[in-house]
């Protein structure tokens, strides 16, 4: 390159506070010559620039709720920083009207190309609310409403009461698909294009907008191994990594070996009681579970991303493995030729319609059982050697069995020692 005055790089590679996978960090530490690099892709907001190896990392957090401004000197080649800046975004800016009309255009291009073929509009309102649903680095009330959207709606189309294997018990959603608040604002009206900004990503196997809802078979031990991503994943990378559930509970203790920290799992029976689950080796029993295709596409990647110690395999009624991930798409309309997908925001949006309309005005009212979160996922700490041993997984088996031959080897030497010493 010849007379270039600044080298910028647009990355959404990320910044981590663990720094051994912090990759733009690595990125710059490792290339000469970066002047800048904007980050992006971990939400992790930067209130002042990061500088390795002469570069400098920005990062304005996520979903535009900053702008950022950075005024710089360039001088000799050498790259000076003035001033940087984290810029609120909100209600109190006055908008601008040809960027106002030209998102209008769009709204009515959705509307026309994509809302309409579900008898919707963006601003149609489809439910209110009198409280908001907010995303959390854990267990919050959006991301329950719609991992519950995604139980209720396979069961509505998949289950058959004289084919028991047929419902589906379990539905897991990560923390970072979930992309945005439902805010009761000042008419407690929320519109589909909220609902949408919920549940926004992807592209079907259909090429069409949204992740599809799959439904496929796992052992009580597999749906620990998923669980396992909260409880030692996330801590280690990020929140975005937590996990949303339903229809089930779970306790876990962060104390306990990594990978191996879920110690009760609660399935929810058709009564609405819970009923313990035995996830030992010894169930062979296959749970039906829902998630979205990009969930759905991770797990069979657990495996190799923890080393063989989380083994999970997506599989079908009879227990062989799906190969093709196609099979296990929710046909939104049986009666219909081929597989119409069944798509995760029009799920939360159907889930909202069937809430009861306790006001009389013509729109479904979000229960209050969303106002807060109800513990579907529990951390409780403890050093007891009871809770940190019992039912062990492979991996705590590991290491129990060396913490016993280290102990074994240490009294052989001490004996030695000793047996040394009287001779």
């Amino acid at each position: 390159m010849e007379n270039v005055d600044l080298v910028v790089q647009l990355s959404h590679s990320g910044v981590w506070k663990n720094k051994s996978n912090s990759e733009d960090e690595i990125t710059a530490k490792a290339v000469n010559g970066i002047d800048i690099i904007i980050s992006g892709h971990t939400h992790y907001k930067l209130d002042k620039p990061i500088v390795v190896n002469d570069t400098l990392i920005v990062h304005t957090g996520m979903y535009g709720e900053y702008v950022g401004k950075m005024e710089l000197e360039v001088d000799d080649g050498k790259v000076k920083l003035i001033d940087y800046k984290l810029n609120k975004i909100d209600d109190k800016i006055i908008g601008d009207a040809k960027i106002q009309a030209k998102i209008e255009d769009y709204i009515e291009y959705i509307d026309e190309n994509y809302f309409s073929k579900y008898g919707l509009s963006f601003n149609q309102a489809v439910a209110e609310t009198r409280f908001d649903l907010l995303r959390q680095e854990a267990e919050s009330t959006i991301g329950s409403l719609v991992a519950d959207a995604i139980l209720w709606r396979v069961n509505q189309l998949q289950y058959n009461p004289e084919d028991p294997s047929s419902r589906t018990l379990v539905a897991i959603e990560s923390n970072g698909v979930v992309r945005d608040d439902i805010l009761k604002g000042k008419t407690g009206k929320i519109q589909a294009g909220d609902v949408f900004n919920v549940s926004p990503l992807g592209i079907g196997m259909d090429d069409t907008l949204g992740y599809p809802l799959l439904t496929f078979y796992i052992t009580a031990g597999e749906i620990k191994d998923v669980l396992e991503v909260m409880t030692t994943v996330a801590p280690l990378k990020s929140s975005l990594f937590n996990l949303h559930v339903a229809g089930i509970k779970f306790t876990y203790n962060p104390y306990r070996m990594f990978f191996d920290r879920v110690n009760s799992i609660k399935i929810k029976q058709e009564d609405g009681s819970y009923q313990e689950v035995d996830f030992s080796s010894d169930n062979k029993k296959l749970y039906k579970v829902a998630a979205n295709q990009y969930i759905t596409s991770l797990l069979g990647l657990i495996e190799s991303f923890t080393k063989g110690i989380l083994v999970i395999t997506p599989k079908d009624k009879n227990g062989n493995p799906i190969t093709n991930l196609r099979d296990a798409i929710v046909d939104n309309d049986p009666n219909l030729e081929g597989i119409q997908e069944t798509k995760q925001w029009i799920a939360n949006i159907k889930y909202m319609q069937s809430f009861t309309d306790t006001d009389g005005n013509g729109l479904p009212n979000l229960p209050d059982r969303y106002q807060d979160i109800n513990g579907r996922s529990l951390a409780i700490k403890s050093w007891n050697p009871i809770n940190i041993l019992s039912n062990p997984a492979g991996i705590t088996k590991i290491a129990i069995g060396i913490v016993l031959g280290l102990f074994a080897l240490l009294i052989f030497i001490v004996r030695y020692i000793l047996k040394r010493k009287s001779n």
